[in-house]
């Protein structure tokens, strides 16, 4: 039986791979139909049972392929790409956004989808306009600049990009125009986003690093490009490469233009369950609107678990209370949050045929690429439209794994460690940080001045702070003095890359906001659990925001459990933690 399949499938790759020759032969530069269709061939010949040693000539012509592709790519150095005629391997000339987007666009549409139409702006067009505009040198001094913090630099690299000339009338500007318009995107509202690269061609982008800029008139673009361009130079990004090791001479950051899609429902699909590794699901994260608010943590989403062999749910839905989404604001540019209306909080996101559809969509992707993805995505009624894939990286499965110990979170990774080491700094996030994060904060301080402890510094902070500086809300002000626990003083704050760094331990409300920040901020990896997981007291904690008193009491009541065996846990592993120092 083995070898009747390695035969059939031997014949079948020998015929894939005489067409392949055929058109090789006739457009010897045309890789990007070349390319994908040799990979697809290959990967359809395993999966029929054909030994790997008799692929390899064929592998060969890949990598063959491959550098003719990044040969040509680098003799060209074009500045604007259509998307159709992107592939994966060009990551070093447009970014992995833009790769990815680039080769699935036909994966996506055989499967019933859509990959909104647009172009890659590559490293070569930003490079151009740094030296089109004699900025290019300036930057380098201030990139080189030793005595510059991160927040210096940047201030200093953002003010020469957003200061210098992009016009659709000379240069790269020009060309830039050009291709929109011979891509169709002319009349179009656009959606413009960051894909980084670094100097040596490696994906140094991670996502939230660069802007993002949605519902952009063609007419506006340019200085959104700049915008975009600019945001390679934010401190965050620069505080991660640091953190990383990586110079920050030499950066070019790419950039896609693409068709808006008006999402009414969309969100996050991965490829392979987060928290068991089981690949045998596909997990939904998905609430109405754009996929901003998901993407973000601003929105709690509905989850749905669809058996990927099935292609329906094999679990009943988690359907959370969907307060807010994010939509076109009034004026036509740019996002607003919209108050969802009451009876459309509860409502499922996604139907079954929606789901019948994107579990469509990824298993082609996943078989495409063979490894696990996290796929963003979007419907406009039932037309699905799949706006990034990306590899699963560990980021998303560390935000559900087992936590570790508050000391044990500190000391992972350190040769040696003295049991009087400096207190461990936990950090409480929500979404506008006047609600529950707060209320963790005051109450694990009361807790912790109760118990005579000083072995634990405590602060909280918001993904989505809508007034920084607003008090804490009454609710949750009324219900900390109602345990005795003062409520005055605090004052409302973002997330900042820093506090990713000083925090040893981050506890969110909600598994979403845990993934967004897990997202947005891979530097802190084995740091981010929920409130409920690192405590074992529960899921996620409902944001009571707008709610009546009775759900005040509720989150509270959770939070407050959450806190104490959060706390005492840390106390009885920080003893153990020091046991076992003084026995090695």
């Amino acid at each position: 039986v083995r070898a009747a399949a390695e035969k059939r499938a031997a014949v079948l790759l020998a015929d894939d791979v005489a067409e392949l020759e055929e058109h090789a032969r006739l457009f010897p530069t045309a890789t990007v139909e070349v390319l994908p269709r040799l990979k697809a061939a290959i990967a359809k010949a395993r999966r029929r049972g054909l030994e790997p040693s008799a692929v390899a000539a064929w592998e060969r012509k890949v990598r063959e392929l491959e550098r003719g592709r990044e040969a040509s790519m680098r003799e060209r150095a074009p500045a604007v790409l259509p998307l159709d005629e992107v592939l994966d391997v060009d990551v070093p000339f447009v970014g992995g956004k833009a790769a990815k987007l680039g080769e699935i666009a036909e994966v996506v549409a055989r499967a019933g989808g859509e990959v909104p139409a647009g172009v890659a702006l590559t490293v070569d067009a930003y490079r151009r306009f740094l030296r089109e505009s004699g900025i290019a040198e300036r930057l380098e001094a201030v990139a080189a600049d030793p005595r510059l913090t991160p927040e210096g630099r940047s201030a200093k690299a953002r003010a020469l990009i957003l200061g210098a000339p992009l016009t659709p009338d000379s240069g790269v500007g020009r060309e830039i125009a050009a291709g929109l318009k011979s891509a169709g995107l002319g009349g179009a509202m656009l959606a413009v986003r960051s894909s980084a690269v670094d100097e040596d061609g490696a994906e140094a982008a991670f996502a939230g690093a660069g802007d993002t800029r949605l519902y952009v008139a063609p007419e506006e673009v340019l200085p959104d490009v700049k915008e975009v361009w600019a945001s390679l130079w934010n401190p965050r990004a620069l505080q991660y490469r640091r953190a990383k090791g990586l110079s920050t001479t030499g950066l070019a950051q790419a950039v896609v233009v693409q068709k808006m899609v008006p999402s009414e429902v969309s969100g996050v699909a991965f490829t392979q369950d987060p928290v068991t590794g089981d690949s045998s699901r596909l997990i939904v994260d998905a609430a109405f609107g754009l996929g901003e608010g998901v993407v973000s943590g601003r929105v709690a989403p509905d989850q749905y678990v669809v058996g990927k062999t099935l292609g329906r749910e094999v679990l009943p839905p988690m359907i959370s209370d969907k307060k807010l989404a994010i939509v076109r604001a009034p004026g036509g540019r740019g996002t607003v949050e919209h108050k969802m209306p009451p009876d459309w909080r509860r409502r499922r996101a996604m139907t079954p045929s929606k789901l019948e559809a994107l579990n469509r969509a990824a298993l082609a992707l996943e078989r495409h690429f063979g490894y696990p993805l996290d796929i963003e995505f979007g419907f406009v009624g039932n037309s699905l439209y799949i706006l990034q894939a990306r590899p699963v990286t560990s980021a998303a499965r560390e935000a559900h794994a087992p936590a570790p110990p508050l000391r044990e979170a500190k000391l992972a990774g350190r040769e040696t460690a003295a049991p009087d080491a400096e207190p461990r700094r936990l950090l409480f996030v929500c979404a506008g940080n006047t609600c529950r994060s707060p209320m963790a904060e005051r109450l694990a301080k009361a807790k912790l001045a109760r118990d005579g402890r000083a072995d634990v510094e405590v602060l909280s902070r918001g993904l989505g702070v809508a007034r920084p500086g607003a008090p804490m809300s009454d609710g949750a002000r009324a219900e900390v003095e109602r345990r005795g626990v003062s409520g005055d003083g605090h004052i409302a704050l973002p997330f900042e890359p820093s506090d990713a760094i000083w925090a040893d331990v981050i506890l969110t409300m909600t598994r979403a906001q845990a993934e967004a920040l897990a997202r947005a901020h891979p530097e802190a990896r084995g740091k981010i659990f929920t409130l409920g997981a690192y405590a074992g007291t529960g899921g996620d904690i409902a944001d009571p925001y707008g709610g009546g008193p009775a759900r005040y009491r509720e989150a509270a009541a959770q939070i407050a459990a959450g806190v104490d065996s959060a706390l005492d846990r840390a106390e009885l592993d920080a003893g153990r933690v020091e046991a076992r120092a003084g026995r090695d």
